[in-house]
């Protein structure tokens, strides 16, 4: 299992890492990033600013339930989004080979999801459980598949913060009526 050598201190963010770092040991992903928009054309763009095929990982949804001393248990959904760029059509008039490739991004999506479901960091979360996959309509080139998966996780940062005191030594000399010296 990769193991991210960054450790943070937001629990999140290490679930990023985590998730970042499995999803790099597919070789066919060329970029891996948080999402904030990648495949999405700004003006005068003629491709997006990532290299394809790519995984793009956002959490859009979080629920928490808290539990005692400010510690929250967490149940998110990760949202990857994998953006290729199809290379061509899959009609019924095309050879097996431009079939194979046009609908190569499935094999992708199939290894992600071979990748992700039912795997855990246990140090930081569950195992993800995948719940939905739908396509995006877009108006370019890009082909936009979203994986979904549910997970849990224990958010701890709100522990009050607590400072050890070194104990003191009690032990105690009692000299006895007879002049004798105990310690306890």
């Amino acid at each position: 299992m990769p193991t991210p050598t960054l450790v943070m201190d937001a629990p999140l963010a290490n679930i990023w890492l985590a998730i970042q770092a499995q999803l790099a040991t597919d070789t066919e992903l060329k970029f891996i990033d948080l999402d904030t928009g990648q495949l999405e054309y700004k003006d005068n763009m003629e491709r997006p600013a990532v290299l394809l095929p790519c995984a793009l990982i956002d959490f859009p949804d979080i629920d928490y339930e808290s539990l005692s001393f400010n510690v929250q248990e967490g149940e998110s959904i990760l949202q990857v989004r994998l953006g290729v760029n199809p290379l061509t059509q899959a009609t019924q008039y095309f050879t097996d080979t431009q079939k194979a490739n046009a609908l190569d991004f499935f094999n992708l999506e199939g290894r992600i999801n071979l990748l992700l479901h039912g795997w855990s960091n246990s140090q930081y979360f569950t195992p993800l459980r995948r719940i939905k996959i739908k396509t995006e309509g877009r108006n370019d080139k890009l082909r936009v598949r979203v994986l979904y998966y549910k997970f849990g996780f224990v958010d701890n940062t709100g522990l009050p913060i607590t400072t050890s005191i070194a104990r003191p030594n009690l032990q105690v000399n009692i000299t006895d009526q007879a002049g004798h010296v105990g310690q306890y």
